[in-house]
């Protein structure tokens, strides 16, 4: 197919050129010009070289008709591959984003319920039967959330929150997570549990802060492939 193709646009070239040749001579033919003497007879006029010189740029326009055309099918053929490679990746980061908006959704929801639950200020808080276990428990499904998620993604390929990145958020969470290290066998004191659930509070906010900005993140790309595509 690739061959046919191309022996069409050869073809198509020279008949091109054989057109503009046939209408400039058709227009010689109807404005009287070989009605006419093509020299002066001056003594002075080299009329051969003038009349080489004069047809010199119309025989060029005529043998670079199908090297024009042909450079023109190219630029436009490389224009029309480039779209449809922009189309493909938009559609891939469109994708992207519409999953990382879920999985935001979803870890915005655990770390409200978090906060809701660890909430020391609340007078109806009552602290966990396991209160070690479960700081740890919450911290870990963060953490897992947030590497199952497509998160490190996004900000490789469309943006990154400007807050908090993913890689210092897990940091963080990892160092409050092994911060209990050694005590898991016995139960926190008041004070320990204090702490723990104000670093607890803490990163539960970080969480929030980092699911609003990759939502945030998401919408807007979504937003902007609708403004450059809106169909």
């Amino acid at each position: 197919m690739d061959g046919e193709k191309g022996d069409w646009t050869y073809y198509l070239g020279w008949i091109v050129a054989y057109c503009l040749a046939a209408g400039f001579f058709m227009y010689l033919v109807l404005n009287g010009t070989f009605d006419r003497s093509l020299c002066t007879g001056a003594p002075s006029e080299l009329c051969f070289r003038d009349w080489v010189s004069a047809l010199g740029g119309w025989a060029a326009l005529i043998v670079g008709a199908p090297t024009i055309f042909f450079l023109w099918k190219q630029v436009s053929d490389a224009g029309k591959s480039q779209m449809i490679q922009f189309r493909i990746q938009l559609r891939r980061t469109r994708t992207l984003a519409r999953r990382v908006l879920n999985q935001a959704t979803e870890l915005e929801k655990a770390a409200v319920f978090s906060i809701a639950f660890w909430d020391r200020s609340d007078p109806a808080h009552m602290a966990p039967l396991h209160p070690l276990q479960t700081y740890r428990d919450v911290l870990q499904r963060y953490q897992d959330m947030l590497l199952e998620g497509d998160f490190d993604t996004l900000e490789r390929e469309i943006d990154v929150p400007a807050t908090i990145t993913l890689r210092r958020l897990l940091k963080k969470l990892q160092e409050n997570f092994d911060m209990p290290e050694g005590r898991i066998a016995r139960e926190f004191d008041l004070d320990e549990y204090a702490t723990a659930a104000d670093i607890l509070l803490f990163s539960a906010g970080q969480v929030l802060e980092y699911a609003k900005e990759t939502k945030r993140i998401a919408e807007d790309h979504l937003l902007e492939i609708k403004d450059i595509f809106p169909h």
